[in-house]
């Protein structure tokens, strides 16, 4: 699959203005993450072994981690594990972690000799941990799921790893791409684009490690990074100590329009580059575009890795006043259809887009895909119990659809009312009214209906 002539037939075919630049990729490597599943095969349970890449051979210590785990002592771990992660880390080093639930003594056991054959084995492998999570289902690190609860259970190694030989440093829970080369010459070409002046600041929202923003840090006088996950934290405070880093502060906060309200409010002075990298390439909430929009910011870089989702985000920021000055591609997973790319925009303040679009019936800058024509001033258009017109020299009148109003019914409990309804005496009452005694008696059984108040005749015997 020719990846970008896809993207070019999805710009003509949606209109998306921009130009889009050369595509960041590399070769698929087998310095990545790996996973052991456990997966259905008709009614029974088997591992496979899922790589970044399906023409890639695994690695040696993904093989034999594989045969081990397939012996028969093995059984109950096989058993009770969802999946096996072996994430890559710096000089051929990994670090493993296991998606499983720990239950009874067999498993428990099966569980110490895995790892006392890793630490007597595998000195390449570094870390080795076991989550639990809510809800259990398989889970992917390029892919991470919208919402999740996990419990991190150590059992040997750091926490902290390095990632590759760029001194920058990852959780071993961190979501980052099962390839890491392209992903990491990612930052310094969005620093190429971007043309950093002095002065400039740098807001990285949905930061994750803080890849972005480390990396870019010398460029700009002050750095803000974003996140609401804790593993994010000791990420990002890593990287800070590694690179030296003194003008980045890290914030755990939820990305939403109240955050962008009161960041600004206290960071007035700009300009700003904005940079939005949502999980799983999810549209923003609700008023998080029209806030920044209206900050004081300069560059707005935007990364999403779902196209439809794309088309409808450069939609809602042009509306908001934003202009798509470029988009940049890259490609993360050569062997799937899947591409991300991250879209460049600036403000309109020559007023081009309110040029383009025309204002919509409630007052609201319209959809540059509409391509209504400007409204002369003496045209109206029709609106509902209203005088409408299509030239001014013809013009219908509509009747305005009449509703009836609170004054024109009746309150219930009126005079009117009593005396519209017939009165009921006291015969009517008693006769509708139940004794206590009765009800009792008919809720026990209600064969007995008809015997209550009456005396039980008794049957002779013969």
């Amino acid at each position: 699959m020719d990846k970008k002539a896809a993207l070019l037939r999805w710009q003509q075919e949606h209109q998306i203005p921009g130009k889009i630049q050369s595509m960041l990729t590399a070769q698929p490597s087998a310095a990545g993450d790996w996973c052991i599943r456990n997966s259905p095969h008709g009614n029974q349970m088997r591992l496979d072994i899922l790589g970044p890449s399906e023409d890639l051979d695994p690695p040696e210590v993904v093989e034999a981690i594989f045969n081990y785990l397939i012996q028969e002592h093995q059984y109950y771990l096989r058993k009770a594990m969802t999946q096996l992660w072996i994430r890559a880390a710096a000089k051929n080093t990994w670090a493993l972690v296991l998606h499983s639930q720990i239950r009874g003594a067999g498993t428990g056991h099966a569980l110490k000799l895995f790892e006392t054959f890793l630490t007597r084995n595998r000195p390449d492998v570094v870390a080795f941990h076991r989550v639990e999570t809510r809800p259990w289902f398989p889970f992917r690190f390029d892919h991470p799921p919208r919402a999740m609860r996990y419990e991190l259970k150590p059992l040997f190694g750091p926490e902290i790893l390095p990632l590759d030989e760029s001194g920058l440093s990852f959780h071993v829970l961190e979501w980052l791409p099962q390839l890491r080369h392209p992903f990491l010459a990612l930052p310094a070409r969005l620093l190429g684009a971007i043309h950093a002046m002095p002065g400039d600041k740098l807001l990285d929202l949905h930061c994750g490690a803080g890849i972005f923003g480390c990396s870019m840090a010398k460029s700009f006088q002050e750095v803000h990074c974003i996140d609401a996950r804790g593993i994010s934290n000791q990420s990002v405070a890593q990287n800070i100590k590694n690179l030296g880093i003194r003008n980045l502060q890290y914030s755990q906060e939820t990305v939403d329009a109240k955050f962008i309200i009161d960041f600004f409010a206290k960071h007035k002075q700009g300009p700003w580059t904005v940079i939005l990298n949502p999980q799983q390439g999810e549209a923003l909430p609700v008023g998080v575009i029209k806030e920044i929009a209206g900050a004081p910011v300069g560059r707005i870089i935007h990364i999403c890795s779902d196209l439809e989702i794309a088309e409808t985000e450069i939609r809602r920021w042009r509306r908001a006043g934003m202009m798509l000055r470029k988009i940049i591609p890259f490609d993360l997973n050569p062997t799937t259809n899947r591409i991300e790319i991250a879209l460049f925009f600036a403000p309109d303040r020559e007023g081009v887009l309110r040029r383009v679009a025309a204002p919509s019936e409630n007052g609201e800058p319209g959809n540059e895909s509409s391509s209504k024509q400007p409204v002369e001033p003496g045209l109206r258009f029709v609106q509902k119990g209203r005088t409408t017109s299509r030239t001014p020299e013809k013009r219908t009148e509509e009747k305005p659809r009449t509703r009836r109003t609170t004054t024109d019914r009746k309150p219930v409990g009126s005079r009117d009312d009593k005396k519209s309804r017939p009165r009921r005496n006291s015969s009517d009452r008693a006769k509708a009214e139940t004794r206590p005694a009765e009800k009792a008696l008919l809720s026990r059984n209600p064969r007995e209906k008809k015997s209550f108040g009456k005396t039980p005749v008794k049957k002779r015997s013969r």
